[in-house]
C-alpha cells in the first residue's frame, strides 16, 4: 500500500507526538498540567506511604496508574490518528491510467494524459473506501478527545482528594509543584 507522503511540518508533528508518548510512558513531566500532576499524585502518594498511610497512599497511586494508562492510551491513539493513510483514491486513479493506457494506447499517448481523465472518473469503490478511512480516523480522534477528557477528570478527582479543598486547579497546581 502506498501512504500519503508527509511535508516536512506533518513529520515533525508525528515525531513530537511519538516523542511526548515516549516521556509519557517514562513518566517524564511533559507540557500537560494534568499529565505534571499525575507525577505529583505519584510523589504524594510516596511521601503519605511514608508518613504511615499506606492505605491513602495505595489509593492515590492507583487513581495516578489508571489516569497515567489513560493518557498513554490517548497518545496511542493520537500516534494512530498521525500515521500515514492510504490514498485509496490515488491509487484507483493509477490503477485506471495504467489500465487505460494499456487498453487504448492510442487514445491516451502519454501517461499524463491517462490520469488525467482516469481522474474525472467515478471511481465508486475507491471514493466509498476514502470515506471509510476518513470516517475511522474521525472516530479515532474522537475517542482521543473522550478518553483524554475522562482521564483529566480522574486527576482533578485524585488531586481533590489528595490535597483537600473543593478549588480542582488549586489541587493541580500544588500537585504540579509538588512534582517539580
Amino acid at each position: 500500500m502506498l501512504g500519503i507522503k508527509l511535508n516536512a511540518t506533518e513529520r515533525a508533528a508525528a515525531a513530537a507526538v511519538k516523542s511526548r508518548a515516549r516521556q509519557l510512558a517514562r513518566g517524564g513531566a511533559t507540557g500537560d498540567v494534568h499529565i505534571r500532576a499525575v507525577k505529583g499524585l505519584r510523589v504524594y502518594a510516596a511521601r503519605l506511604s511514608a508518613a504511615g498511610d499506606p492505605k491513602g497512599a495505595t489509593a492515590i497511586d492507583k487513581q495516578a496508574e489508571a489516569a497515567a494508562a489513560m493518557f498513554a492510551d490517548v497518545e496511542a491513539l493520537r500516534e494512530q490518528i498521525a500515521q500515514p493513510k492510504t490514498d485509496h483514491v490515488g491509487e484507483a486513479v493509477a490503477s485506471a491510467a495504467v489500465e487505460l493506457q494499456k487498453k487504448l494506447p492510442c487514445c491516451f499517448p502519454s501517461g499524463a494524459d491517462a490520469v488525467a481523465f482516469a481522474s474525472r472518473l467515478p471511481l465508486i469503490e475507491a471514493r466509498a473506501a476514502a470515506s471509510l478511512a476518513c470516517d475511522a480516523g474521525a472516530k479515532l480522534s474522537r475517542r482521543a478527545g473522550e478518553l483524554r477528557h475522562e482521564a483529566q477528570a480522574l486527576v482533578e478527582q485524585a488531586a481533590l482528594l489528595a490535597m483537600g479543598g473543593h478549588d480542582s486547579d488549586k489541587a493541580i497546581k500544588a500537585l504540579v509543584a509538588m512534582a517539580g
